[in-house]
């Protein structure tokens, strides 16, 4: 919970995106696509993360090889289009 968690997203063919945890009215959080809606190319996904770093260097990217957008620990993401498989998560992760 200290550090900023940055999930960079990469398809194969290179496009993908960054999802951050945004907080939320009632002390939850939320993961948003903050590089926009659609797939970008890698290169601007990793410039959005050099930026935050260069703001605060206790960033962690972690990134994810998938076809489809999936959170890791199967968390909901808000405003992208997703494959919400619970069983790709539970494979890689646990909290």
């Amino acid at each position: 919970d200290a550090g900023t968690v940055i999930l960079k997203w990469r398809r194969p063919d290179g496009l993908g995106g960054a999802l951050v945890a945004m907080p939320t009215l009632d002390a939850g959080r939320e993961w948003r696509l903050a590089t926009g809606a659609r797939p970008v190319v890698e290169t601007e996904v990793d410039a959005y993360w050099r930026r935050q770093r260069a703001r605060d260097p206790d960033v962690w990217v972690l990134e994810i090889e998938s076809e489809r957008l999936w959170h890791p620990l199967g968390e909901a993401l808000v405003g992208a289009k997703v494959s919400h498989d619970p069983t790709q998560a539970a494979a890689l992760f646990r909290r």
